[in-house]
């Protein structure tokens, strides 16, 4: 019974030098590029000992996976779906509000865009493990929120369609103006303005593509009665 306090006090060092550790990956990444990481350089950052990269993560790739994984770097299921709320949505209106909140998601993590603006233009062993980490999540989503998309009719063509396109473009956007003074073409995912018109622009496209254009107007009025 002794010992109980020390392994509480253990495991609370462990788990805040693992959250110091994932910290270090992304602001090392979204300051120097993925050229910048190394086992020393890692721990220099979160200011730890280079031996608990390995003690902790098993190396450098199950830190990279780890963090590649986690809610500071991509958003949460809950995130996207509203806690499950989406559900109960028609096809256009669901569709719609996940890339929505996907879009207001990236706005609250500015070290990610400044990553998803590395990985394209450089590849690694980190950028598999996020790759590997988002197709996981979509894996989790897609069968719980959007069966439809599983299908092989003309709307569930339509429906992938849509959510690759329109994902590509909410990264693109957010790529795009992670440093610039004013949102691009007016949309964007830094201020609210830019968000409203984006989160407008994929609702319209959802609707006019999959249809129940009163319900997807009617959530965009709620969203930005919330805001």
């Amino acid at each position: 019974m002794g010992d109980t306090p020390k392994r509480a006090a253990q495991t609370r060092d462990r788990e805040a030098t693992e959250a110091k550790l994932k910290a270090a990956v992304g602001s090392l990444l979204a300051r120097e590029g993925f050229g910048a990481l190394g086992v020393r350089a890692v721990a220099r950052e979160a200011d730890v000992d280079p031996m608990l990269v390995g003690r902790y993560f098993g190396g450098l790739p199950g830190l990279f996976e780890a963090y590649a994984a986690s809610a500071a770097h991509w958003p949460s299921v809950a995130e996207v779906t509203e806690d499950g709320a989406v559900a109960a949505l028609p096809l256009a209106e669901r569709l719609a509000r996940i890339l929505s909140n996907f879009a207001e998601a990236l706005s609250r993590r500015p070290v990610t865009c400044e990553i998803l603006a590395w990985e394209a233009a450089q590849r690694s062993e980190l950028t598999d493990a996020l790759d590997r980490a988002r197709i996981a999540w979509a894996e989790t989503i897609v069968p719980r929120y959007l069966p439809e998309l599983m299908g092989e009719d003309a709307r569930a063509a339509d429906a992938n369609a849509l959510l690759s396109l329109l994902g590509a473009a909410v990264h693109y956007i957010a790529i795009r103006n992670r440093h610039a003074d004013q949102d691009w073409a007016g949309f964007g995912v830094r201020n609210a303005a830019g968000r409203s018109r984006l989160i407008a622009a994929i609702g319209n496209i959802c609707t006019a593509t999959l249809g129940d254009a009163a319900a997807v107007r009617s959530g965009a009025d709620d969203r930005e009665r919330e805001s």
